[in-house]
Formats: C-alpha cells, sequence, structure tokens
C-alpha cells in the first residue's frame, strides 16, 4: 500500500466559520482496500471520516497553523502516514 502526498491536501487558512472539503482517499493506492483513516493535529472544527478518508467541518478556533499527521491502516495492518500543512486561521470579521 502506498499513501501519496499532494498539494491539494494541505489546508489552506482562513476565518473561523469557513469550511473545509479535502478527499485525502485519492492519494492511496494497493494493500486490501479496507482502508481506515486518522488524523493528528487537525485545527479545531475540522474530522476526518475514517471509512471514507473525507477531511471536513468548518473552522471553530483561530490557529496559527502547522502541520497535521494523516494515516491509512488497510484490513491487513499495513499503515502509511503523510503529514499536510496547516495555513494560519483568524477570527471572523
Amino acid at each position: 500500500m502506498t499513501f501519496t502526498d499532494s498539494d491539494s491536501f494541505d489546508i489552506e487558512g482562513g476565518e473561523v466559520g469557513d469550511t473545509v472539503s479535502i478527499d485525502v482517499s485519492t492519494g492511496v493506492a494497493g494493500g486490501d482496500g479496507r482502508y481506515a483513516y486518522s488524523a493528528n493535529g487537525l485545527p479545531a472544527g475540522i474530522e476526518i471520516n475514517g471509512a471514507t478518508g473525507l477531511i471536513s467541518g468548518a473552522f471553530t478556533e483561530p490557529t496559527d497553523g502547522g502541520v497535521a499527521t494523516i494515516t491509512v491502516t488497510d484490513g491487513a495492518g499495513a499503515s502509511e502516514s503523510i503529514t499536510i500543512a496547516i495555513g494560519e486561521i483568524i477570527d471572523s470579521i
């Protein structure tokens, strides 16, 4: 199994209340096809769907930005991780 990073998986900065919808499953190939996704470090209000790999939600708090780690594990127990960038999120005006 491979999990290939893409700039399109990065979360651009924005304002509290802005929404995000990013499908990281497009970076996964091989394995047994039964994938489970998890994430560490996503901004408040943003979650990953463990079954589909869709990162979505609305920003609920400001943050300076940073990185998040996204991990996919297949049914055989093989796992791969990528690191995505997160832009600055400011209070809505």
